[in-house]
């Protein structure tokens, strides 16, 4: 190994300090097809229990206009509230057109990706969909 030939910590002439790996927590994320579903990575869905048994009520925060998160909140599949949540192969989705269009959001490019975390509003367990670049906003089609 290359560190048995350092010798108190001095290699070439200098002194090194090592960082030794922290393990990370995982990065979840999901990402806004062409036709407006949100597909979830396969490791989001295990670890948020996305499953085709249940449906997801999407929302925004009313209170603050900057926040341009997605917030969604996992229920029974028949809820009429929810958007319904499939399954193709291996990959979940919700097909969010009529949420997208209603905030003049733009998704046809392909290019909406989130960062999905867990948080609790008023003891709810949401999922956060924290987009990775701010949303562009115009007409739909």
């Amino acid at each position: 190994m290359i560190l048995d030939k350092v010798k108190n910590g001095y290699f070439c002439y200098m002194k090194l300090k090592y960082i030794v790996p922290i393990k990370q927590e995982p990065i979840y994320k999901a990402s806004v097809h062409k036709t407006a579903r949100i597909g979830f990575t396969i490791e989001t869905a295990n670890n948020f229990k996305i499953s085709v048994d249940k449906s997801m009520i999407l929302a925004v925060n009313s209170e603050d206009e900057t926040d341009g998160s997605i917030y969604g909140i996992l229920t029974e599949a028949k809820d009429p509230n929810g958007y319904k949540i499939q399954k193709a192969g291996k990959y979940h989705s919700v097909n969010a057109k009529g949420f997208f269009d209603t905030l003049a959001i733009i998704y046809k490019d392909g290019d909406i990706s989130f960062i999905v975390t867990e948080s609790e509003i008023d003891e709810i367990k949401v999922i956060k969909f924290t987009p990775k670049e701010p949303f562009q906003k115009g007409l739909p089609f």
